[in-house]
């Protein structure tokens, strides 16, 4: 799917991690790509938070700051940028 913006469901849960993995990139894969993603809770509050890919990389990880229920994540509007996965991953508890 390419990044335009859209507004994407996740199964409402307290994250860590939202992992990225992205399908080839049709620039220069030595690019970096730097865009603001949209954090959605439950609660209605957002947050803004960096999705950065390093030059060559075919998956990055978005921070989750905040351990509340986190419900969606909005992409950036970035067609170029092709993402084949997303995964949130759980809160550790140890």
């Amino acid at each position: 799917m390419n990044a335009q913006g859209q507004l994407i469901q996740l199964a409402t849960g307290e994250y860590d991690w939202i992992l990225l993995r992205f399908e080839a990139h049709p620039g220069d894969p030595r690019d970096e790509v730097e865009a603001t993603v949209w954090l959605h809770y439950a609660d209605g509050a957002t947050d803004p938070e960096w999705l950065r890919r390093p030059a060559g990389a075919d998956s990055c990880r978005i921070p989750v700051p905040r351990h509340t229920a986190l419900a969606a994540l909005r992409l950036p509007e970035l067609p170029s940028l092709r993402i084949s996965e997303i995964t949130p991953l759980e809160v550790s508890r140890v």
